[in-house]
């Protein structure tokens, strides 16, 4: 059941767009973008979380096997199977990767628990059962499918005060950290200008830069784009930058002139040294709350990591429309309901004892 649950809260993160457990900065995080999380697969990679989860359900679901002798066999080889492979994974935490996943050792220890409770088994056959199967597998959904939901009905975390003092009142206030030269920056351009068109009059957009090291023209773009935004063009030379990729300065100067930039204004601009400062100071707003990638994006009370599908922003700008702002159930009232819930699982599915006993 701790497997599950923690296992059920990895594969969240894995397989979600925000992560609500492995959040910026944790040994989670650490794992999670090292690459080991991932099994390479046709191409493609199968989170571990996923297969944990897999797993635990499957030696859950032997252990209430009917025939006894199925049973005792399947528990206990899937329980030394599950003993070796957490010992493995927690050695490549230590020695191989460096950091520490609080959810991973969890997991893993449960794993090694199992390990000891099939050394058990060995010579032991029988024994009284406390529960009804029905209820051991509907503890099993409840363990997994609490930290499942959490992440869907919790309260979202602060704005970062840096970000919120973009924000205007009554708006559907839009805050994205985008790299001109970055090719998701430049898939999601089409989704959020689709969106503030259908939104227009509602939406208070803001653009702030975050030009990576790794693109060799994107620094330059971010001066172009302050530029211009310094003569109230900011937008619209914007798109202009995302859609006909403008990465040499003749082609920005053009670009700029077309829009009715002034260009000795440009030009100055773009030698002055404010120009980099602010460029600076707007990426590191987004150092200082927790880089995990580009573009990301703040709606409201939602962050947005990465060029998610287009559904999943128009949800939160819907969301943000409609004024539900930072609701959620308390994490407190959670765990009460969660634990009255397994509970009563354990309450009425206790197993009758026979009039002997």
């Amino acid at each position: 059941m701790v497997a599950l649950a923690s296992s059920g809260a990895l594969f969240v993160d894995y397989t979600g767009t925000d992560p609500a457990y492995c959040t910026a900065g944790t040994g989670c995080a650490a794992i999670r973008h090292s690459g080991w999380g991932y099994v390479p697969v046709a191409n493609t990679g199968i989170a571990v979380p996923v297969i944990g989860a897999i797993a635990f359900t499957l030696l859950l679901a032997v252990t209430l096997l009917p025939s006894e002798t199925w049973r005792h066999r399947l528990s206990t080889a899937g329980g030394f199977v599950a003993a070796v492979i957490g010992v493995a994974l927690i050695a490549i935490q230590a020695q191989v990767i460096g950091a520490f996943c609080s959810l991973c050792l969890i997991t893993d220890g449960a794993a090694i628990v199992a390990g000891a409770g099939a050394i058990l088994l060995l010579k032991q056959r029988g024994g009284g059962e406390p529960l009804e199967t029905w209820a051991w597998a509907l503890l099993g959904a409840v363990a997994f499918g609490s930290t499942w939901l959490w992440p869907k009905v919790r309260p979202l975390p602060d704005v970062p005060a840096a970000v919120k003092q973009h924000y205007q009142a009554g708006k559907i206030n839009v805050v994205e950290f985008a790299d001109f030269e970055c090719p998701f920056c430049r898939r999601l351009h089409d989704t959020l200008k689709k969106l503030n068109k259908e939104y227009a009059g509602r939406v208070h957009f803001v653009r702030l830069n975050m030009p990576l090291l790794s693109h060799p023209n994107a620094r330059d773009a971010a001066r172009a784009y302050v530029c211009a935004d310094e003569q109230g063009k900011g937008e619209p030379f914007g798109d202009l930058l995302f859609e006909e990729e403008l990465f040499s300065h003749s082609a920005q100067r053009e670009a700029a002139a077309k829009l009715g930039v002034d260009a000795a204004r440009f030009e100055a601009c773009l030698r002055a040294p404010e120009t980099d400062k602010r460029i600076d100071r707007e990426a590191k707003i987004l150092r200082d709350t927790g880089f995990e990638g580009l573009p990301t994006t703040f709606i409201g009370a939602k962050k947005i990591v990465g060029a998610q599908a287009e559904e999943y922003f128009r949800a939160a700008y819907e969301h943000e429309a409609r004024g539900l702002g930072n609701s959620g159930i308390p994490w407190f009232v959670y765990v009460f309901v969660s634990l009255g819930v397994a509970g009563g699982v354990v309450w009425f599915g206790r197993r009758a004892r026979s009039a002997s006993a």
